[in-house]
């Protein structure tokens, strides 16, 4: 050891050792320094250990690709690797992720991340981006989900590797399939070749049901709906096969349009029967029609309007509505008329009263001319009913009381003239 290494700091001691500890030991904020070490140093494991603590990517990223040692250019890219294993952790958007992962050449921390985290969309990518078949084995045991578990068992070709996977992977639908492909490398040709049938038929009973999903044909869809599963049940009762998943998701898909259209069709029959009642109402104007409308009115708001298509419930509310108005004018109308009815009588029996008054009396040029007006006004008010026939009875009694009285009088008349005469 020199005098110097007593005055100088320890990254600049003669002693590699020394330097390696005193790098171990630097801020990792210090980066310039430790750029600078790592590109000056003469000793590899001092460079090594500068490289370990360094975080500019783009310098990192320089160093790995360049040429020289090749220990450095080494913990260059394990450095670039843990890098973007944290901002892959770090971020929360999926595409990011994908973004980092595709800049990560090693396995192991593919592996790593997978594992560590829960999406989907970067399983699969790492599944793969791997080729090592143990780290393929290794995802299957750590719950990578039903789709990246068939992606690594169609991957892999290896007997060994299968029979890991039908033993240790989380998801049962991967264990059974990783078994079904051991048995299908194992089978003879005659074997393989009645599993291609199977397969073949299994296929087109999705496209089938697929093709009943996108024509629309939803009478169609019902009927055939529990005979395609009886046939994909015949073919394949432990539902193991891979195409399942695809049968079973065309399948939930017409079911649930199926149990839409109930529900459309039942919410239309509530609603058309309200309809119907209203009309009734509206047309019969019984006496509780109010409170049987109210009534009716609490249903529809109860019912479940959003089940049908905004133009089918339109039409049956318009329908509904114009019901309900309906009897209202109706009602109205009766109400104007039993009032007019009634204003009618009482004019009637004043007439009557006023006529039965006037045939007690003498008669005279006046009482005639009166009673043409009564008979006018008798005739502007009289409507022929049940209630009118005692008036009408008064008032034709009371005229002809007057007119026997008026000819009795003539008669007194003319006597009297022929005895003068």
């Amino acid at each position: 050891m020199s005098l110097t290494d007593f005055i100088r700091p320890k990254w600049k001691h003669s002693d590699p050792g020394v330097r390696r500890e005193a790098v171990q030991q630097m801020d990792p904020n210090a980066a310039e320094r430790l750029e600078k070490i790592a590109i000056t140093d003469l000793d590899s494991g001092v460079r090594v250990e500068a490289i370990r603590k360094i975080a500019d990517v783009h310098f990192l990223h320089e160093f790995a690709a360049s040429k020289g040692d090749s220990a450095v250019i080494e913990a260059a890219q394990n450095r670039l690797n843990v890098l973007y294993r944290e901002k892959i952790l770090q971020s929360g958007d999926t595409g990011t992720r994908l973004a980092y992962l595709e800049k990560i050449e090693d396995e192991q921390t593919l592996a790593d991340i997978a594992r560590t985290l829960d999406d989907p969309a970067v399983r699969m990518a790492v599944a793969d981006r791997l080729r090592n078949p143990d780290l393929l084995c290794t995802l299957t045991e750590s719950n990578c989900g039903l789709r990246t578990g068939l992606a690594i068992v169609e991957k892999l070709t290896e007997p060994d590797h299968l029979e890991r996977i039908a033993a240790r992977a989380t998801n049962k639908k991967v264990k059974r399939e990783a078994a079904r492909k051991i048995a299908t490398l194992r089978k003879t040709p005659e074997a393989a070749a009645v599993e291609d049938v199977q397969g073949t038929k299994l296929d087109q009973l999705c496209q089938t049901l697929e093709k009943l999903l996108a024509d629309g044909n939803w009478i169609n869809a019902y009927a055939r709906l529990s005979d395609l599963q009886a046939e994909w049940s015949a073919l394949d009762p432990e539902h193991a096969h891979p195409l399942y998943e695809r049968f079973a998701a065309a399948r939930e898909q017409v079911e649930g349009r199926l149990q839409q259209l109930a529900r459309e069709n039942r919410v239309r029959e509530e609603l058309s029967e309200l309809c119907a009642a209203a009309e009734t109402v509206a047309s019969d104007l019984p006496e509780d029609g109010a409170s049987r409308l109210a009534y009716l009115q609490s249903q529809w708001e109860q019912s479940d309007g959003t089940a049908l298509p905004g133009s089918v419930h339109a039409g049956l509310r318009t329908r509904f509505e114009t019901a309900c108005n309906e009897y209202e004018r109706r009602r109205n109308a009766r109400a104007e008329a039993a009032a007019a009815r009634q204003k009618s009588l009482q004019m009637l029996d004043a007439l009557a009263a006023e006529a039965e008054a006037l045939s007690g009396k003498e008669t005279g040029e006046a009482d005639e001319s009166r009673w043409t007006e009564l008979k006018a006004d008798w005739d502007a008010h009289h409507y022929d009913a049940p209630e009118t026939a005692p008036l009408r009875d008064r008032f034709e009694a009371a005229y002809q009381s007057y007119q026997d009285r008026r000819r009795e009088k003539e008669i007194r008349q003319d006597e009297a003239c022929q005895a003068e005469a």
